[in-house]
């Protein structure tokens, strides 16, 4: 097939692709196949660690991210380690990596370390706090449509519900996902 002269990298990124576009079976087996040639890359690293907490695979994932950090990995290695530190129920330790990110970054890193930070600190119990990030975010074109649901959330524990009930509507014309369920 097409893949047998390639380049490792290419592999690899056509793994990457794959992983993210609902292939996830295909793309970590390129992604696996790769891994002794490119196991020292953080770039690639990061996509693997990425794919592997997709297919559920947090253990791994974390493994390979932390080799990742090691490696020099940088802020895209932080944030996907804060990513999986969330959905491990590690929210401190998210929301700590998830600053480092937002203190050094400008661009969809800094969006993607605003919003772990805001849901991070929701599921620590502060409201009001995320809530000013997301108005932030919205107010400077970088909050996302799934995140509306969680603003309005966390509006409604903050003493908002005014703007909760613009905003479900507003999430509810999005795709849906299982947690709009809730709303």
């Amino acid at each position: 097939g097409l893949l047998r002269k390639q380049s490792p990298e290419l592999t690899a990124r056509l793994g990457s692709l794959l992983a993210r576009g609902g292939k996830l079976e295909e793309g970590l087996k390129l992604l696996e196949k790769v891994r002794a040639r490119l196991g020292r890359d953080p770039g690639y690293l990061v996509h693997f660690g990425m794919a592997l907490m997709k297919a559920g695979r947090e253990d791994d994932a974390e493994a390979v991210l932390t080799n990742a950090l090691t490696l020099g990995g940088g802020n895209d290695a932080r944030l996907m380690m804060a990513v999986l530190k969330g959905h491990r129920g590690h929210f401190e330790q998210a929301d700590a990596l998830a600053a480092t990110v937002e203190a050094a970054e400008e661009g969809p890193l800094l969006r993607g370390a605003r919003a772990v930070r805001a849901d991070c600190r929701l599921f620590l119990g502060d409201a009001p706090g995320p809530l000013a990030l997301w108005k932030q975010m919205q107010h400077d074109a970088q909050l996302e449509p799934d995140q509306l649901g969680h603003m309005a959330y966390a509006a409604q524990i903050a003493g908002e519900p005014e703007l909760a009930d613009r905003l479900i509507p507003q999430r509810l014309r999005q795709t849906p996902l299982a947690e709009d369920r809730l709303l």
